[in-house]
């Protein structure tokens, strides 16, 4: 068995080894998947959602009208 050094890819996704912590982000699969499908020269949209944003299991905010 060889070391080959840090993992870079696996599975599709990307993996970035630091000393802060292991990150593992799906970017390179999101805009090869745009290119596959002749997307990715389109504009980019706003999130629906702010970055940031903590979600939880709890019902404890208030309702939401769903067809927003």
């Amino acid at each position: 068995m060889t070391d080959m050094g840090l993992m870079r890819y696996f599975l599709g996704l990307e993996v970035d080894q630091s000393d802060q912590g292991i990150f593992i982000c799906q970017h390179k699969y999101a805009a090869d998947i745009l290119t596959r499908f002749r997307m990715d020269k389109c504009r980019a949209a706003e999130t629906p959602i702010a970055a940031g944003t903590k979600l939880s299991k709890q019902d404890n905010g208030p309702a939401m009208d769903s067809t927003l």
